[in-house]
């Protein structure tokens, strides 16, 4: 009978240990862009609330001065929602696990204005040259700091971009918040 009841013991312990621990509670949205572009005269909305109007808005903008014709690549943050800035609005390059947090140390701010990616310059006169400057010049799937505000609570998430300098064009690929408000984010976390 011992024998008995330290076989039904040992296989139930040997089952223990093939049991899966409990999956860890999901707490961040996400969705993939599917490589959506933004270009001159092509701007694009992005939604990341659950709601109809949009979060967000990327666009290039043209200016002209001595140096030349500047394509601004830039995002707007819409109604409440923030985007982490440096210096004079330069948005920062945030790599995968990346951490993302409300409080910013001196010179980053969260900024509800805009928030510049990079531009590229074509200079006057000819022969045409052209340049490429900003942080996020020929970035590839980088991430950019962003902060949601919906019924007085804040969440931190993140957009994955690229920008093509050959086709001058953003590519959106993803995104990803923390639906924990106040937590922080990690970039590229799902």
């Amino acid at each position: 009978m011992k024998s008995y009841l330290f076989l039904i013991a040992s296989c139930l312990l040997l089952q223990s240990c093939f049991n899966d621990p409990p999956p860890e509670p999901v707490n961040y949205t996400y969705k993939s862009l599917r490589d959506t572009t933004s270009s001159y005269l092509h701007p694009f909305e992005l939604h990341m609330f659950a709601d109809t109007s949009a979060d967000f808005y990327f666009t290039v903008g043209l200016t002209h001065d001595t140096r030349g014709t500047h394509a601004n690549f830039f995002m707007l943050p819409l109604k409440s929602n923030r985007v982490q800035v440096k210096g004079e609005g330069d948005i920062p390059v945030f790599a995968n696990g990346d951490a993302i947090s409300g409080t910013l140390a001196t010179p980053y701010r969260w900024d509800k204005i805009t928030g510049k990616f990079c531009e590229l310059i074509v200079k006057d006169p000819p022969p045409i040259d052209s340049t490429w400057e900003g942080a996020w010049s020929g970035a590839v799937k980088k991430y950019i700091p962003v902060q949601l505000h919906d019924h007085n609570k804040v969440y931190n998430g993140w957009i994955s971009m690229s920008i093509d300098t050959v086709a001058r064009k953003m590519i959106l690929h993803e995104f990803g918040w923390n639906k924990i408000a106040g937590e922080n984010a990690v970039a590229g976390r799902r």
